[in-house]
């Protein structure tokens, strides 16, 4: 909220399939009707895996439909961001960062990426700027990672391709959901 009190959807958002953004659509316009009247909303924001245009008003890739079909359908400004800035954003209002201008944030979840923020903006560079997990460690000969690129640090070492690494040797679903459940504990 406007306060800057982290407010939770009390319906679930469902994430677009297909690069079909009516879902979510539809699915926040019940959210909007159920704050019933009065109730307006100045902007959105929302955490996409991918690239994020320079505007943040414009995801590149798969769901590159979705802010556009957003602002049609109520009006207002949409901003899109990736997971990791919008890490360096919520340090800034709730976190630890709120003291500070000049920080970097690292995220071990699922994926490896990082946020950096200078004189209290989130830093976006060219393309991928600050985004550690996809610095190319193996170029010729690592695995391909969703950027595009081969051989990421993502693509190596995240949770998720440990996992895919650890199914591949055939490791079993409880050892692997037992190692996960560890890297998690470990990592908060």
């Amino acid at each position: 909220d406007l306060a800057g009190t982290p407010q939770q959807s009390p319906i679930p958002l469902p994430a677009p399939a297909n690069d079909d953004p009516s879902p979510l659509v539809d699915a926040l316009d019940r959210l909007r009707r159920k704050g019933g009247p009065g109730w307006e909303a100045l902007a959105a924001g929302g955490v996409v895996l991918g690239e994020v245009g320079p505007r943040r008003a414009e995801v590149i890739g798969a769901g590159q439909r979705l802010t556009a079909a957003l602002q049609d359908a109520f009006g207002i400004g949409v901003a899109a961001e990736t997971p990791s800035n919008a890490i360096v954003v919520a340090e800034r209002m709730l976190g630890l960062a709120r003291a500070y201008e000049n920080y970097a944030v690292v995220s071990l979840q699922n994926e490896i990426g990082s946020g950096i923020s200078i004189n209290g903006d989130v830093y976006r560079g060219k393309g991928q700027a600050g985004e550690i997990g996809h610095l190319s460690l193996a170029p010729y000969s690592g695995a391909a990672c969703r950027c595009g690129k081969c051989g990421c640090l993502a693509s190596l070492a995240s949770l998720s391709a440990i996992s895919r690494q650890a199914l591949k040797r055939g490791l079993s679903d409880d050892t692997l959901a037992s190692a996960q459940m560890a890297f998690c504990a470990i990592t908060k």
